[in-house]
């Protein structure tokens, strides 16, 4: 497995991205595979988490719902990144020519019908990495907006003042906190 990152040396900005490649398992038929005991249990779970996917995939597929549930299953949690919002997704069904698999062949390629309504809106994934002396600029910045927005709260207070002066203030803490090296994880 390859995970793309690229840097560019020029500016403070990386790009990455996260491939996925995924084999699902098939329906269980049960009947013809006369599963019984460990085995029978294993193919009610695959067909539940299949079943469960089937829905997000409908679901998402249908564009009047604003809401899909990947909490339903485990697979459903694991793939949530692959097919939904920022991602390109190529999904490759199997098929079988014979007679006597055509009730799953039509299910698979229902499936993969749905699969492709389903329109995702993917975009380049960029950050931002800041250097020390960029976080001083911000905070000179931010001192500044700062001042001038306590002269105009000197003014006039209301509300709407006081909490942007708040804003500001705690952004100007975690600024000069992450420039000091005390705060992890924070993005400007």
């Amino acid at each position: 497995m390859i995970i793309g990152f690229q840097r560019d040396e020029k500016t403070p900005t990386s790009k990455s991205g996260r491939p996925y490649l995924v084999d699902l398992a098939g329906s269980e038929m049960v009947r013809k595979t006369e599963a019984s005991g460990r085995r029978l249990e294993e193919a009610k779970t695959i067909n539940r988490s299949l079943s469960t996917l089937g829905q997000v995939i409908k679901n998402m597929a249908d564009l009047t719902r604003s809401y899909v549930s990947y909490q339903d299953s485990k697979l459903t949690k694991l793939l949530q990144h692959s097919i939904s919002g920022n991602s390109a997704t190529c999904l490759v069904v199997h098929v079988s020519r014979n007679k006597l698999d055509s009730a799953e062949t039509f299910s698979t390629l229902r499936f993969g019908s749905r699969a492709n309504q389903i329109k995702n809106s993917a975009k380049i994934n960029t950050s931002v990495s800041k250097k020390p002396g960029d976080f001083m600029d911000l905070v000179q910045k931010l001192e500044k907006d700062l001042k001038a927005e306590k002269h105009r709260v000197s003014n006039l207070v209301s509300r709407d003042h006081c909490s942007k002066l708040a804003e500001l203030e705690e952004e100007l803490l975690l600024v000069q906190l992450k420039s000091e090296g005390r705060v992890e994880g924070f993005r400007v």
